[in-house]
């Protein structure tokens, strides 16, 4: 079963593990503090032996994580930060979720 990522209006994160033909999930309340979380798109998991390839995005092969790190340094690519105010925030205002 994959993991799908949460997120409520204050930021608290929290995974789930929902099967892949369930479309339509329940709601999702928020590990921390009870509200209701919308479903967000995160990055996929990375193993820790993290093997050699041939990354499109970056026209080189990525032989270890420093490497990795080193061609996001040079490319100018940041790590994913969950957002704390966007259009999520703002719809569950209106809904008075929050």
């Amino acid at each position: 079963m994959p993991t799908y990522e949460y997120q409520c209006a204050r930021g608290h994160l929290t995974e789930k593990f929902r099967r892949m033909d369930d479309r339509h999930p329940k709601a999702v309340k928020c590990d921390s503090c009870g509200r209701r979380a919308a479903r967000i798109f995160s990055a996929t998991a990375v193993r820790d032996d993290f093997p050699e390839h041939y990354n499109w995005s970056f026209g080189c092969v990525v032989k270890n994580r420093a490497h990795h790190r080193q061609l996001q340094q040079a490319h100018g690519v940041q790590d994913w930060e969950p957002v704390k105010e966007g259009p999520l925030t703002s719809k569950l205002r209106k809904e008075g979720a929050i």
